[in-house]
């Protein structure tokens, strides 16, 4: 993986050669890109963190965290897709509960699910239910 410095000074470089140079063959679309000449802009996958609520044993410690959990939120790009709604479980057994959340990255799930506020929220769940989380990273357009 290429440092972040790198890459910016490759930007730099690419967006000077197409300033200066007015015989450069790029493309408006690609100059404003801010990429090297064909060279394809780093996507980035979103990703999902599920949480299914498979067995509720404190109610008193749910209610606790479901106080403490929105808080969390704050200051990381997180979008709740879906949060305890109707569903069906198809195969499998039975939960009582599902959370979908989508984040930029896998990097950006990781770090709300390890920030301290979190993890502080996190003490109550644990205690008040059985809960299955998952991360995992999508696709973009071009998969």
């Amino acid at each position: 993986m290429k440092q972040p410095f790198l890459i910016a000074g490759t930007i730099f470089a690419a967006m000077t050669l197409v300033a200066c140079d007015p015989s450069t063959k790029v493309s408006r679309a690609e100059a404003s890109s801010a990429q090297p000449p064909g060279q394809k802009p780093p996507t980035t996958k979103p990703a999902y963190i599920v949480f299914t609520r498979e067995k509720t044993l404190d109610r008193a410690e749910l209610e606790a965290y479901w106080k403490e959990a929105p808080a969390t939120l704050e200051g990381h790009p997180i979008k709740v897709l879906s949060g305890y709604g109707p569903h069906e479980v198809w195969e499998g057994e039975s939960t009582e509960g599902v959370v979908i959340a989508e984040f930029p990255s896998m990097e950006a799930a990781r770090a709300w699910y390890h920030s301290p506020a979190y993890q502080k929220a996190r003490e109550h769940r644990v205690k008040g239910a059985v809960y299955r989380g998952i991360l995992v990273e999508g696709t973009t357009p071009q998969d």
